[in-house]
């Protein structure tokens, strides 16, 4: 349920299918099945690295269109995985190419007179009554985005207003921004089309593949919906990366950090520890590389900008647009072993990058740089570089935050009149063991310790839906209820008086509260710290086990006789991460 009207102002993502194909999870009944001339009917099998799938031996199948139940606004995503048939020659034995003309994917109405669908290579074709498109046909570019055949590949597509971009195994394929077709045609048909088919849509049929953990979202995924689904193959990262030669032998950006990307509207933060000899010249320490969300060895690489740790960067070759406090007489020596926590925020076509600099002996340091580009691609990407010197980056560290402006997600009525339980936050997804990150500002009557936020775990379906379930409910004044796996209440620090709540229902009105819910297998831990007006913090933590929780789990935030305007929602880009 959307915010009262006139609230709802930013973008929001909402998954409106997720299609696991397993068993307990997935009804066969929702899927129609079907078979080429020649072929055989889809059908739903076992696999011994996904568990149950879509295999598509000549057939393909259809679904209702999850998104027309929902108001699309900037975009529309999928995510999924795939793998094509390996095809090779009868005679030598050689591989073949990869089928890049048929459909992974289409939607069309339902007289099937307009389409638009989506192929191996990331071409994209549109036909509808308000025009024509195609990028990346075959027969021009031939991306090898799915290669090598035979095996399993993580597909993130998002079609927006300008453009789409198109991310295969957590690494960006496409991104093409359109000035000569509106594209938000596409967006509005593929909203508005009565069917989803996968395996069909094109000129030709599309050969064998599988398909399995199939997501439909409402406007633009991020980094976290991007990354790899443990629903499937997994990998496990691990918790800490080396950059550059321990011995701080390594030649200026002689080695890169993993690229983290973002889009407008998100922010990246990140720590790391910088390690340097002590005795070189400033510039031996690390740097912050900026660029169109390719790395070095990728076609159509852009550097946007190079910033160092000196108060210098290339775009003017000095130290324009940025701001230090160093102190120049202990820098080199300050650096070295340094802590840096690092937030690196778009908003439109700027870059704003803020870095808190803890030294050893506990200095504090602040350094911030501000690029502006106005011809900035959609993604943008960064990593981190050495210059005779090494870094440790913590990827638990590493999350990307959604960002909102303020008053553009309120949930709940502005003069605090809804009920409880009446409006919600979109549902936050957390698939496996990963970390969610949530920054509010609650707005209460100051007349009930419960008249405040509320924190709710369901198995990943919004209330009200089908097969809705709740894992537990907390709300604000250290108190909740749940499943037979609930537990004790939250433990707080704040009130062992009447005279204490007293303070707390008038602190709660106009707090900001940051909670940190961290999933670890079957483990769940929920921390809440909210600063009240009068700059008192407030801390409350609950754990809940339950063997039996689903691999993805959903979050949202609800109200009672309060409102919430939402800051920001952010998840770890990496996971599951190896202590």
């Amino acid at each position: 349920m959307d915010p009262p009207a006139g609230t709802d102002k930013n973008p929001r993502l909402e998954q409106v299918a997720n299609v696991t194909f397993e068993d307990e999870e997935f009804d066969p009944g929702s899927f129609d099945y079907y078979a080429y001339e020649d072929g055989q009917i889809a059908a739903i099998e076992d696999d011994d690295a996904h568990g149950k799938v879509l295999h598509m031996p000549g057939g393909y199948a259809r679904m209702a269109n999850p998104l027309n139940t929902v108001q699309v606004q900037n975009g529309v995503s999928l995510t999924f995985w795939v793998k094509q048939a390996l095809f090779t020659d009868e005679e030598t034995g050689d591989e073949l190419e990869n089928d890049l003309a048929g459909a992974l994917f289409s939607f069309e109405n339902a007289n099937g007179t307009q389409r638009m669908y989506f192929t191996a290579n990331g071409e994209l074709v549109y036909e509808g009554v308000d025009g024509e498109y195609v990028a990346n046909a075959a027969t021009d570019v031939k991306t090898g985005m799915l290669s090598p055949a035979g095996e399993w590949h993580y597909v993130a597509l998002t079609v927006r207003d300008n453009g789409y971009n198109v991310f295969v195994d957590n690494r960006q394929r496409i991104d093409k921004t359109e000035t000569n077709f509106d594209f938000a045609k596409i967006v509005r048909f593929m909203a508005g089309a009565s069917y989803l088919y996968i395996g069909y849509g094109a000129d030709v049929a599309t050969k064998e593949m599988w398909i399995d953990d199939l997501a439909v979202y409402r406007n633009q995924i991020g980094n976290a919906e991007r990354v790899i689904n443990i629903g499937g193959a997994e990998e496990v990262y691990e918790r800490y990366v080396t950059v550059g030669a321990t011995d701080n032998t390594t030649a200026y950006a002689g080695a890169f950090a993993p690229m983290v990307t973002i889009q407008n509207g998100e922010t990246l933060h990140m720590s790391f520890v910088n390690h340097t000899s002590g005795t070189g010249g400033n510039w031996n320490s690390w740097a912050l590389f900026g660029t169109n969300g390719k790395l070095p060895d990728e076609t159509d690489f852009v550097h946007y900008f190079a910033l160092r740790n000196d108060n210098w960067e290339n775009v003017s070759w000095g130290n324009a647009n940025i701001t230090s406090d160093f102190n120049w007489d202990t820098f080199v020596a300050d650096m070295n072993g340094a802590t840096v926590d690092m937030t690196i925020d778009r908003t439109g076509n700027t870059i704003v990058v803020t870095s808190v600099i803890t030294t050893t002996t506990g200095t504090v340091y602040n350094y911030e740089y501000t690029y502006t580009n106005e011809s900035m691609a959609a993604t943008f990407g960064a990593f981190l570089t050495v210059d005779n010197s090494h870094l440790v980056l913590d990827r638990k560290t590493v999350f990307i935050s959604q960002k909102y402006a303020p008053g553009s997600l309120v949930v709940g009525a502005t003069d605090n009149s809804s009920n409880f339980f009446a409006e919600f936050s979109p549902l936050m997804t957390l698939k496996g063991d990963n970390t969610l990150k949530i920054s509010f500002v609650n707005y209460s009557p100051e007349t009930a310790n419960y008249f405040n936020w509320v924190f709710v775990l369901t198995n990943n379906k919004a209330f009200g839906a089908d097969g809705y379930k709740e894992h537990f409910v907390i709300r604000a004044d250290a108190f909740g209820w749940g499943d037979g796996s609930y537990g004790s209440h939250p433990s707080q620090d704040w009130a062992s008086n009447e005279d204490d709540w007293v303070a707390f229902r008038t602190d709660m009105n106009g707090a900001t509260v940051d909670i940190t819910m961290v999933r670890g297998g079957d483990t769940i831990t929920l921390t809440s710290v909210t600063v009240g007006k009068s700059g008192k913090v407030y801390t409350q933590r609950f754990t809940y086990i339950n063997s039996d929780m689903e691999e993805s789990i959903g979050a949202f935030l609800t109200e009672d006789h309060s409102h919430i305007e939402m800051i920001s929602i952010g998840q770890q880009v990496w996971s599951p991460i190896k202590e």
